[in-house]
């Protein structure tokens, strides 16, 4: 089963409502890596790693912390190009 990592580099808190929103990376070795651009919760994304495709949701903030989900949901030899 293939790496994964996810940085978060910091939570801003903003926004109307005001709500907390991560900011940071998705990344695997080998691959390039995917930026968290003051993401909401809810936020969802596909992200190939070198032999796994992954869906990384995230699903909780707050100030300190963000949690995420993060499902394989198929070998990447045998996803579409």
């Amino acid at each position: 089963m293939g790496a994964l990592f996810i940085s978060v580099e910091g939570i801003a808190f903003e926004g109307d409502p005001y709500r907390h929103r991560v900011i940071g990376t998705i990344g695997a070795p080998g691959v390039a890596s995917v930026r968290i651009d003051k993401a909401d919760v809810g936020y969802s994304t596909e992200f190939k790693g070198k032999n796994d495709l992954f869906e990384v949701r995230l699903m909780a903030a707050d100030t300190f912390t963000a949690t995420f989900l993060v499902t394989r949901t198929q070998d990447a030899s045998s996803a579409p190009h």
